[in-house]
C-alpha cells in the first residue's frame, strides 16, 4: 500500500505542475490517506466488532478529514477567486484594445465622411470664389457687383469700372487694406460684408464641420488639407465675415456665432504663419485675435 501511495503521489506531483487545482487534491488524497493508513496500520480491520467502534472511528475519521477538507476547500477556492481575478483582468484589456481599435475605426471612418464633407463645401466655395465682378468706384463710393446679380453687366465697362474674378478682388483688397478712414474709404472697407450673403452658411458650415472633428487624430491632417484648397484670401475673407457676424449677432445666436469665429480663426491662424497677411487683417479682428491668444 505504501509503494502504491508514494507512485499515486509522484504522478499527482507531476500533474500538479501543469495545474495547481490539481496540487490541491493531492494535498487532500495524502493528507487523508496519511491517516487511513495510519489507522489501518495500528488497528486491526474488522467488520464483526461492536457498533461502538464503528462510532469511534467515523468520529476519528470525521476529525481528521475535515481540517484537511476544510483547508484544501480554501485552497480551491483561493485559487478560483485567482482564476477569475486573472481572467477579469485579460478580459478588461481585451476590452480596452477592442475600444482602441473600435475608435480608431470610427476615427477612420469619421475623418472619411468629415472629409468628403469638407470638400463638397470647398468646391461650392470655390465655385463662388471664381465668378466675375464689376468693381465701381465715384467720387462718393464704391461698390461691387458679382455675376449674377441683377445689375451686373461685363460689356461696355467706363473708366471707373473694373471687371475681375472675386478672388482677384480679394487679393487685392486685403493687399490694399491700408486705407483712410474717409466716406469713400470705408465704403470700400465693407464690400466685403456687402458681398458675403452667399458664403455665409457655407463659412458656418465648414466651422461646425471643424468642431465635430474636434479629437480626431486626423483633423490636423483635414484642416492642412482644406486650406490648401483655397488661397490665403479666401481665408482672411472668412475672418473678417465671421468676426463681423459675431459683433453684430442677436444675444441669441451670439454663442453659435462665436464658435463660428473661433474655428474659422483657430484654423486660418494654425494654418497661415506667415504673419505678414494675417497683418492684413483689419485692427479690430487682429485685437480679438490676440486677446484669444491665436496669435
Amino acid at each position: 500500500m505504501s509503494k502504491n501511495l508514494k507512485e499515486t503521489a509522484t504522478n499527482i506531483l507531476k500533474q500538479s505542475n501543469r495545474n495547481p487545482a490539481i496540487y490541491s487534491i493531492f494535498i487532500a488524497i495524502f493528507g487523508c490517506g496519511f491517516f487511513v493508513y495510519e489507522f489501518f496500520n495500528s488497528f486491526s480491520f474488522n467488520l464483526n466488532t461492536p457498533i461502538e467502534n464503528w462510532v469511534a472511528t467515523a468520529s476519528y475519521f470525521n476529525n481528521v478529514f475535515s481540517p484537511i477538507l476544510l483547508f484544501v476547500s480554501i485552497l480551491l477556492l483561493y485559487r478560483t477567486w485567482k482564476d477569475s481575478k486573472e481572467a477579469l483582468e485579460i478580459q478588461k484589456l481585451e476590452l480596452v484594445e477592442t475600444r482602441i481599435v473600435l475608435k480608431e475605426q470610427s476615427d477612420t471612418q469619421s475623418f472619411s465622411v468629415l472629409k468628403e464633407a469638407f470638400f463638397q463645401v470647398i468646391d461650392r466655395i470655390d465655385n463662388l470664389y471664381k465668378k466675375e465682378c464689376i468693381l465701381k468706384h465715384d467720387e462718393e463710393k464704391w461698390s461691387l457687383v458679382i455675376e449674377g446679380q441683377w445689375n451686373f453687366k461685363s460689356e461696355n465697362l467706363n473708366k471707373n469700372e473694373s471687371k475681375m474674378s472675386f478672388e482677384t478682388f480679394l487679393q487685392s483688397y486685403f493687399v490694399e487694406m491700408q486705407l483712410e478712414l474717409d466716406e469713400q474709404s470705408l465704403s470700400y472697407k465693407n464690400l466685403i460684408f456687402e458681398s458675403s450673403f452667399d458664403y455665409i452658411e457655407k463659412v458656418k458650415t465648414v466651422a461646425l464641420l471643424s468642431r465635430n472633428m474636434e479629437g480626431n487624430q486626423y483633423k490636423p491632417i483635414l484642416e492642412i488639407i482644406v486650406f490648401h484648397r483655397l488661397t490665403i484670401f479666401a481665408w482672411l475673407f472668412f475672418v473678417e465675415i465671421s468676426y463681423h457676424l459675431f459683433k453684430f449677432t442677436q444675444d441669441k445666436e451670439k454663442e453659435a456665432a462665436e464658435l463660428v469665429f473661433a474655428e474659422i480663426a483657430g484654423l486660418t491662424c494654425r494654418q497661415l504663419k506667415e504673419l505678414y497677411w494675417i497683418n492684413s487683417l483689419s485692427d479690430e479682428v487682429l485685437l480679438e485675435l490676440k486677446e484669444r491668444k491665436l496669435l
